[in-house]
């Protein structure tokens, strides 16, 4: 559904401001189909119109109706989770690459005191995004995770920064998250972001996920935070077995 705080949906034929072909009030209800696409620093998704018109709306301006809860947590929910992602898993956007994620990671995490936050607004980049945290829109910064910027952050994207950014959006883009701060590195950075792990109403905690298919590089912080050691050794994993940023002559190591 639209939700452009009533400037309407516009809805194009490619993945570019340019292109409209109708637009549509805040609301409407749209047919998701097909991959993300990345364009323009952009996240795109293909849907169908209610006139059965197939093209593309920007992911920013879509409320997913359907949200991926299977329950309602606490402040103290607290699942254990082992991320172990099936199949094979292919990301098509606009650059040039097109990695396939085939390992599987080893890696269980139980988290701590996880708390409620709300939908992911933007995603910003592999490591980034718009969250609303206690009825406030806030920029939120991944700890532990350090992934190529796109075009959407600079003029050109670094290598892989598109793929990260389109897999993020896929992930987490219009979902209801859940945050677990670190007492270690406290809850903003010195440039006021949110600081914290994300978690994912299936369990699965988002940082290890992006390290886990190769998405993003571990970021060693002055202080030590909680899942370091996990983190390091899912980049040690994803190495080893070359998923995404890690696959053989896709970026200078």
């Amino acid at each position: 559904m639209g939700n452009t705080g009533g400037e309407g949906l516009n809805f194009r034929a490619k993945p570019q401001m340019t292109d409209k072909i109708a637009a549509w009030v805040d609301g409407t209800r749209m047919i998701e189909g097909g991959p993300a696409q990345g364009a323009e620093g952009r996240l795109w998704r293909n849907v169908q119109d209610p006139d059965g018109n197939v093209g593309v709306v920007a992911y920013e301006y879509l409320v997913m109706e359907t949200p991926i809860f299977t329950a309602t947590p606490t402040l103290t929910y607290i699942p254990t989770s082992t991320y172990t992602p099936t199949g094979t898993h292919t990301v098509t956007p606009t650059p040039t690459h097109t990695p396939t994620i085939t390992q599987t990671p080893t890696i269980t995490l139980t988290p701590g005191l996880i708390q409620p936050a709300g939908r992911v607004v933007r995603v910003i980049d592999g490591d980034a995004i718009d969250v609303l945290f206690q009825e406030r829109e806030r920029r939120l910064g991944m700890i532990g995770l350090d992934a190529p910027d796109s075009a959407r952050a600079l003029s050109t994207s670094e290598c892989f920064g598109d793929e990260s950014l389109v897999r993020a959006g896929e992930a987490l883009s219009g979902r209801e998250v859940f945050l677990e701060f670190d007492p270690r590195l406290g809850r903003e950075d010195r440039f006021g972001r949110l600081m914290a792990y994300v978690w994912m109403p299936n369990g699965q905690m988002f940082n290890l996920m992006m390290l886990a298919e190769g998405y993003a590089r571990e970021h060693s912080l002055i202080r030590p935070y909680a899942y370091q050691a996990h983190f390091k050794q899912a980049e040690r994993e994803a190495r080893d077995q070359n998923p995404g940023l890690w696959s053989p002559n896709i970026c200078e190591q």
